[in-house]
């Protein structure tokens, strides 16, 4: 499945596949570990960032690479889903250098 890289944080991956659904499904992955989120949304504003199940999850340093790096830009990536399936713009990953505060 084509998948559309928004960030790149010391190779953990966070991305959305080529499904353009709501709730936007965003995803942690390094290796063969991936997670997922739920960008959820009520009455056009944004309601809440639910974790979802995963048979082989992100371990838990890279989890919270992950959640704070969702967390961190959620209105980016929002306005990235848009204009990749809204606009069909093609979108760079952005390459993460600085570490997050939790390491």
């Amino acid at each position: 499945m084509k998948i559309h890289i928004l960030y790149n944080y010391f190779d953990l991956e966070v991305y959305v596949e080529n499904k353009p659904e709501i709730p936007i499904k965003i995803y942690g992955k390094r290796d063969s570990q991936s997670s997922c989120k739920s960008i959820l949304f009520e009455d056009g504003f944004l309601k809440n960032i639910t974790d979802e199940l995963s048979s082989n999850p992100l371990d838990e340093i890279d989890q919270n690479s992950f959640n704070q790096i969702v967390e961190s830009n959620v209105s980016e990536i929002i306005k990235d889903w848009i204009d990749i399936f809204v606009y069909n713009k093609q979108k760079q990953p952005e390459l993460l250098k600085n570490r997050l505060s939790s390491e």
